[in-house]
């Protein structure tokens, strides 16, 4: 998954990580709502490590499918 890479690449534990995706559909219109959520340790210190649990950081990113996307069926009508 590209954003265990990510978090590999920059020298974080992926499995740290809890990616939740959810969405309507795939479709043109769609919302789609991806909440990322990383543990943090409570206590760092350089050269020794890391102690506690820590805290949970969260980010949400809500977003709708673009209406004009092309490979996908319907006319780009979003009108409720």
């Amino acid at each position: 998954m590209a954003a265990e890479r990510t978090l590999a690449a920059v020298g974080r534990d992926p499995g740290r990580l809890d990616l939740m995706v959810t969405a309507s559909g795939t479709g043109r219109c769609e919302v789609v709502v991806h909440r990322a959520t990383y543990r943090v340790p409570t206590i760092t210190v350089p050269f020794l490590g890391s102690w506690g649990h820590g805290v949970a950081v969260t980010a949400t990113h809500r977003d709708v499918i673009d209406p004009f996307a092309s490979g996908l069926e319907g006319d780009g009508d979003c009108a409720p």
